[in-house]
Order: C-alpha cells, then structure tokens, then sequence
C-alpha cells in the first residue's frame, strides 16, 4: 500500500494518478534520481514510499530568475526527508549534475524526469539519464504531452510505455 497523502497536500501540476504512479515505482525502488522538482509533488510521493534514497536535481529558476518561493516550499515541505538523509537536493541545473554523476559512475535504479520541456534540454537529459541507469532499472518522465518531451521520447525511447501523462520504460 502506498501513501500519496501528503503530496496530495502539496501544491504542483501532477495529477492523483499520476502521483500513485510515482508512489507505486518507489516502493519497489531503492537508487531513485528525480530530475525537477518544483515545490515537491513528485518528490514527496517519492520519499514517502522508498526504502532508499531520492537525489533530486532543481534549479529553482522561473523565466531566469531564481524563484525563492518555490525553492523555500520544497525545503518546508520536505524537511523531513531532508533532515534524515533520505533525500539529497541539489540546486542546479540538470546538465552540470548529470556530467558529474556520469563522471563518479553514479548509477540509479529509477530515474524520473520533469524538468525542462523544451525538446534539446529534454533529449540532453533522457542522454545523460541513460548513461547512468542501472541494468534492470527504469527510466521515466512526466508531460508527455509537451511537444519538445514527446518528440524526444518518441526518438530516443521508441518503445515507450504510457501511464497518464507520464512516459516509461524499463532497460
């Protein structure tokens, strides 16, 4: 049984099934890289239901400017996991934190993406994920809808999976 309650809380674009989605992916996940986090929808779904560890990647930016307010919701929302080591939150951008973690050998059994929607960003980010998916791992990611990240899943992950408006496949 998972628990979404209180990412249901939260306030954020991703629907109730979606979140049970996410929930359900986490509870059977321990290496979990969440790329864009917003205010912490996604991310609450997620920590609330692992028995690992969350690494998230968000660079709070709106437009160009930094948004404190959504980086200071996430923080309040989520200091708990925070607080316990559970999740490990950088503030930057996707690419910088996927060279690194592609550098360390840094190796993930979930990877969930909502980060940019723009088809070059969201192609680097699906590229750089695959490089650091485990074998048997599952990469994923929300807003399918969005041309630019249909466009780059339909290219990159031809036989992807469909649940809602997010997008999967296990490798």
């Amino acid at each position: 049984m998972v628990d979404i309650n209180k990412a249901r809380l939260l306030d954020g674009w991703m629907f109730e099934p979606d979140l049970e989605w996410l929930a359900i992916q986490a509870s059977q996940h321990k290496k979990i890289l969440e790329l864009g986090a917003y205010r912490g929808r996604s991310t609450r779904a997620l920590c609330d239901n692992t028995n690992g560890t969350v690494i998230t990647v968000d660079n709070w930016n709106t437009e160009g400017i930094a948004d404190e307010y959504d980086h200071d919701c996430f923080r309040n929302s989520l200091s708990d996991h925070l607080f316990s080591g559970k999740l490990i939150a950088y503030r930057q951008n996707t690419d910088d934190y996927l060279d690194y973690f592609i550098n360390k050998g840094h190796k993930f059994d979930f990877i969930f993406i909502d980060a940019w929607h723009e088809y070059a960003q969201v192609k680097k980010d699906i590229e750089g994920c695959l490089k650091i998916l485990e074998q048997g791992g599952m990469i994923s990611g929300h807003d399918f809808n969005w041309p630019g990240v249909e466009q780059a899943v339909k290219e990159l992950i031809p036989d992807y999976n469909l649940f809602n408006y997010i997008w999967y496949k296990e490798i």
